[in-house]
């Protein structure tokens, strides 16, 4: 390390020179946790310097000691902690060793979700692999060695392979995979069309760049089967996919095949693509003798509390609001008549239609039966920029001198249309004039969802009217900042 290296170093400007990693959004912000770190640092900078100068008389080698400080440092701001277990069984002409990992993080459910899904699965195939022992004919001794690597982690996900080696005597060899890539916000699973979201066509587009690196004479060539299923890990500018032996191919070789995130049309944004927001159900039952109301309240928890307290608090005030209107026309409806207990109903519930890539779309769904045949209900959404704390407005979505008025009109004109042509939609009468200055709508992964009130536009029977616009068939009128948004 240069003199100049080892300045900026003790300087604490660890942040530049060693380029921490993005595990921790507050660690670029400054504030509380960027001093902490700096505190931590200092005594280990003074101990450094110490031994510098310890090093002018004895033989101290100072680039594996900065290694393992730089290693030490950079382990302690990790999300994931991973620890192995390991095992062995022994059964007749059976030899299994096996070292699984352990995961230990801050939520203790998504902990557990991973951990037992990862043992799960390693002990049925380990159940498998005695079975096939048990009818072993052949009689050769049998070993089995299972190992794990994490290839990739970050603040939302973490990326797990296990390796199984087995051999048969000293001859037969064969090496299987299996790659895990967990999210950290809720501990699922997600798989490859999970990961690729948004980009629609994802099993054509890696079968065609498949095909593009191997000649036509290939075992694989003519039986490539892309689904959700398929096997990848993730590196750090392409998705790795394979394929097990005597999976797809019919032979008892693994092929593996890297496919660039560029190959994709919608970029994959491998740090945010899986950063979930925090929503909790708040619940407020309200009865008396002229309504009976259960209010579901969405509550949300981001990394800003400012704009937590702002979003929820007009939420919420909008939720209670309904219930004291729907109270009052209740007690109007009713004061005169003399009853324990009415029938009357005011319901709140909610359903989030996206929650990724800073933006949450959620649709408060209202219900009021005051008798009658049947109850009415209303649906309110809420999208939101949690970047700026801003719910988002429709024409805001749009570039400034686009007509998407006229845009939407047409497609939603268009979209009837194709109802009209089909049998299933003959009692949907619409009679669509155009969409409002203030048009309800909702944000769905790759879509902008036009809705509409009962009875706005058709009869009671159709609902309420959906109609679902595809980002990509509008994606050059849509302003830039909200294009990544909305994909």
């Amino acid at each position: 390390m240069s003199e100049a290296n080892f300045i900026k170093f003790y300087n604490g400007r660890m942040d530049k020179f060693y380029k921490i990693p993005k595990y921790n959004k507050e660690l670029y912000l400054g504030g509380t946790l960027m001093k902490d770190l700096k505190n931590f640092i200092k005594p280990i900078l003074f101990l450094t310097l110490a031994l510098v100068v310890l090093s002018l008389f004895r033989s101290v080698d100072f680039r594996v000691m900065m290694t393992k400080i730089q290693n030490n440092i950079q382990e302690g701001l990790k999300v994931v902690k991973v620890t192995d277990e390991k095992s062995e069984i022994n059964d007749e002409n059976l030899s299994i060793k096996f070292k699984v990992p352990s995961i230990h993080y801050d939520n203790k459910e998504v902990e557990k979700n991973i951990n037992s899904y990862i043992k799960r699965n390693i002990k049925e195939y380990i159940n498998v692999q005695r079975h096939i022992n048990k009818i072993n004919s052949y009689n050769e001794k049998y070993i089995l060695n299972i190992t794990y690597n994490v290839v990739f982690e970050d603040e939302n996900i973490i990326n797990i392979v296990i390796e199984k080696n087995t051999t048969w005597g000293n001859k037969k060899y064969k090496l299987e995979k299996d790659s895990y890539v967990f999210s950290l916000k809720n501990g699922d699973r997600i798989y490859l069309d999970e990961f690729l979201k948004g980009n629609e066509d994802y099993d054509v587009v890696i079968s065609d760049t498949i095909k593009n690196n191997i000649d036509k004479k290939h075992p694989l060539y003519n039986k490539l089967d892309i689904n959700k299923n398929t096997n990848y890990y993730i590196q750090d500018r392409y998705i790795n996919i394979y394929f097990n032996p005597y999976k797809q191919s019919g032979d008892n070789t693994q092929y593996e095949f890297k496919i660039p995130y560029n190959a994709f049309k919608n970029k994959i944004e491998v740090f945010n693509n899986f950063f979930l927001i925090n929503i909790e159900k708040s619940i407020i039952k309200k009865n008396n003798k002229y309504l009976k109301s259960t209010l579901e309240i969405p509550i949300i928890t981001s990394e800003n509390s400012e704009i937590n307290n702002k979003i929820n608090s007009i939420i919420k005030k909008d939720i209670l609001n309904f219930y004291e209107n729907s109270l009052k026309e209740a007690e109007s409806y009713l004061q005169d008549f003399d009853l324990d207990n009415s029938n009357f109903v005011a319901n709140s519930t909610f359903e989030i239609k996206k929650n990724r890539d800073d933006v949450i779309s959620i649709l408060v769904k209202y219900y009021k039966y005051s008798g009658g045949a049947h109850g009415y209900y209303e649906y309110i959404p809420y999208n939101i920029d949690l970047r700026k704390g801003n719910f988002i407005a429709l024409k805001d979505i749009f570039k400034d001198n686009v007509d998407y008025k006229m845009l939407i009109n047409k497609e939603i004109e268009n979209q009837i249309k194709e109802m009209r042509k089909n049998e299933k939609y003959i009692d949907k009468i619409y009679e669509f004039h155009g969409i409002k200055e203030n048009q309800k709508f909702y944000l769905q992964d790759g879509k902008i969802v036009i809705f509409f009130d009962l009875y706005d536009i058709a009869p009671y029977a159709a609902g309420v009217p959906e109609f679902p616009i595809t980002s990509k068939n509008i994606e050059n009128q849509i302003e830039l900042e909200y294009m990544t948004l909305i994909k």
